[in-house]
């Protein structure tokens, strides 16, 4: 199993590379939208509501795990390498139209990340999560859960850096 050390460390770093990437736009430049995408300050808000719906998921109903814990780890990174890729939204995490606050965004994602690491902290990781099932890969333990926070954010954070961007998952940061 993966050491709640490394599991707080990605956490960690992963919130960290967000932060650096979202305080290089300007108000104007995070809400401004790209041709057939989000703008910065959707891509976070974004996020913020994936978060939300794992942390939910993370305190939800659980069973006992008939399979290693960390066993979709590999598949969901892989599953995020793609940045050409489009993937289907959950309706829960789509964001609004409305202008967005980089500060506010940013610390909001920063609290549902620190509940990230409370739940390493305090809970088992390796049970089964069974109040939401992930679209693409069913049912996930808590630390997979943990994982596909981690990778969809790197995803995004890549994104908004610039690098392999595609329609439909464009930002702008001209």
């Amino acid at each position: 199993m993966i050491l709640t050390e490394t599991v707080i460390r990605d956490i960690e770093q992963s919130a960290l590379e967000l932060r650096q990437v979202l305080g290089g736009f300007s108000a104007e430049q995070f809400n401004q939208k790209a041709q057939d995408g989000w703008s910065p300050g959707q891509v976070a808000e974004h996020i913020l509501l994936c978060d939300i719906l794992i942390n939910r998921t993370l305190k939800g109903e659980i069973r006992k795990a008939d399979r290693s814990p960390e066993k979709m780890i590999p598949a969901i990174q892989s599953y995020f390498t793609n940045l050409g890729k489009n993937f289907d939204v959950v309706t829960a995490t789509i964001p609004s139209d409305t202008l967005k606050d980089r500060a506010a965004l940013t610390e909001k994602i920063n609290l549902q990340r620190q509940q990230f690491i409370w739940v390493v902290k305090t809970m088992d990781l390796t049970p089964i999560c069974t109040s939401f099932l992930h679209p693409e890969f069913g049912e996930l333990t808590k630390l997979e859960w943990i994982y596909f926070g981690i990778s969809h954010t790197a995803k995004f954070t890549r994104l908004l850096r610039g690098e392999e961007i595609t329609q439909g998952e464009t930002v702008n940061r001209s």
